[in-house]
């Protein structure tokens, strides 16, 4: 049977909004609300695939297209990294904590409730690394369960792929499918398989195997909460240090062409002038939305609500024209994601006549790639 795994929004209750970071979505959510929404994703049957961006995320994202949309298509993002924290906080967008992979997949295993253990999977890490996370994960209890494991090699996606693959894991009847193959190749066995893979939860969580078997430490808990678990990896992995390293200039690079000019007109933006959205039919099905004034915290709950009529009155939308916005901050940029990877996809976000400070907006949110059709080459920066 195909996996009814889609990206869409009601796979999870995001009261707190998806934000738009320099590139990538993070949704807003603390530690117990996103294993509230893995907990409820599995239990209702409706699919979530989620990811946990950090800042090598938002680089490789700039570079590599195909990896950013990989992340797009996800229905939750997690901000992994406390530079995504530090950024966030820059840019005043409202994240209530880090909420790294591996610390989310703890909270999973150690809290015991009064549903049933999930069912967990782990496929990837180091040679013997997923049969050993399988027997620590069996060995204490709690709120998993291990089913089953499977380390696939360093093969291509293709090979990794093949239908005895595939079916080992969905035989396991797992529920949360945790794949540990390297950011880009990880998620890009995730899109490839997503239709055949039956597991309800699935996400690219690196490190995670590696940990559960025991292969690896993770840093103490006074330097996760410093942000120096990077100096930890750095010292029990030092094959890390060119990757750290390019990390490091990026951010110091994005900081000053992007983050400090956007906070600079944070200050300046003036009062919020409000939204006003104009709805016209748009072939025979479907409508198109023109939004005028502001799209942002304040307002981008409008925007959810008149996607969301259009859907219920069987008219979904099919092109949301900001020609004629005047501002738009992380908050109204994580609508528009929201709207056309998650809600609508169909929906195609146009900016037919030159308005240059949204432009600039854009640019500087690294958010053009939002104009450009689905899976196009494009980069967002």
């Amino acid at each position: 049977t195909a996996n009814r795994m889609t990206s869409s929004p009601h796979a999870h209750a995001n009261t707190g909004g998806v934000y738009w970071l320099l590139g990538l979505p993070v949704d807003a959510l603390n530690l117990a609300e996103s294993a509230a929404a893995i907990q409820e994703a599995a239990a209702a049957g409706t699919g979530l695939i989620f990811a946990t961006p950090n800042l090598n995320f938002l680089r490789t994202a700039t570079a590599d297209a195909a990896f950013r949309d990989t992340v797009l298509a996800t229905g939750l993002s997690l901000a992994d990294g406390m530079p995504l924290v530090w950024l966030s906080r820059l840019l005043n967008v409202p994240l209530p904590e880090r909420v790294a992979g591996s610390t989310l997949f703890e909270y999973l295993r150690t809290r015991a409730g009064t549903a049933a253990p999930l069912k967990v999977f782990f496929f990837g890490g180091e040679p013997g690394a997923a049969e050993q996370a399988r027997d620590n994960v069996n060995l204490g209890g709690g709120g998993l369960v291990a089913v089953g494991a499977l380390s696939p090699g360093f093969g291509s996606i293709p090979e990794m792929s093949e239908p005895a693959v595939i079916d080992a894991i969905n035989d396991s009847g797992a529920q949360f499918l945790v794949v540990a193959l390297g950011a880009q190749k990880g998620h890009a066995w995730i899109e490839y398989n997503r239709a055949r893979l039956q597991p309800m939860v699935i996400s690219h969580l690196g490190a995670v195997v590696n940990f559960a078997a025991g292969s690896l430490a993770r840093a103490p808990c006074i330097l996760q909460v410093a942000g120096l678990e990077w100096l930890w990896r750095l010292v029990h992995e030092p094959r890390l240090l060119s990757r750290y390293a390019g990390d490091a200039v990026y951010l110091l690079r994005e900081f000053a062409l992007a983050a400090l000019p956007l906070a600079f007109m944070r200050e300046t933006a003036g009062a919020n002038g409000g939204l006003r959205i104009a709805s016209t039919p748009s072939g025979p099905d479907g409508q198109a939305l023109r939004l005028t004034g502001a799209l942002d915290r304040h307002t981008a709950p409008k925007l959810s609500q008149a996607l969301a009529e259009a859907e219920a009155g069987g008219a979904p939308v099919t092109q949301i024209s900001i020609d004629q916005l005047v501002w738009i901050d992380s908050r109204g940029l994580g609508a528009l994601y929201e709207a056309r990877w998650r809600r609508s996809p169909a929906a195609r976000i146009a900016l037919e006549t030159p308005n240059p400070k949204l432009l600039r907006l854009l640019e500087l949110n690294r958010a053009l790639c939002l104009l450009s059709p689905r899976g196009d080459s494009d980069p967002c920066g």
